[in-house]
């Protein structure tokens, strides 16, 4: 009976497939007609480099701890270009709204923030 709703970790054919699920529900309950905005929790990398991916899985194992490394498909890593693009497939499946969650909480955080804000959300706005 929410009023929206957030993935965390899928990739894009995940991301589809449940907002699938959850559109349906809502028609069920006679909700189709209402606004349900769906969106995704995006772990983020942006760096030119050929290694962006693993740098990316392996900040994020440190920051969460997690015992195996993230799989290149759960986030976004490499040039602004790249990242977009990533991010372009998950808009085509549904998602409406970007949460983006920079790898590097470390001394690269405020980097990267940067580098969201002037690479990565302008081109995000272009989208619809």
């Amino acid at each position: 009976m929410g009023d929206g709703w957030i993935g965390y970790l899928l990739a894009p054919g995940s991301f589809s497939r449940r907002r699938d699920l959850l559109l349906e529900r809502r028609a069920e309950l006679g909700r189709a007609d209402e606004p349900f905005p769906t969106g995704m929790l995006v772990p983020i990398n942006v760096r030119s480099s050929a290694d962006a991916h693993a740098e990316a899985a392996t900040a994020w194992g440190k920051l969460t701890n997690a015992p195996a490394r993230l799989p290149d498909r759960l986030f976004a890593a490499g040039s602004p270009g790249e990242v977009v693009e990533q991010l372009h497939r998950y808009w085509e499946a549904g998602c409406t709204e970007f949460m983006l969650a920079p790898t590097d909480q470390g001394r690269r955080y405020l980097d990267q923030v940067e580098l969201i804000a002037t690479e990565i959300l302008p081109r995000l706005k272009e989208f619809s």
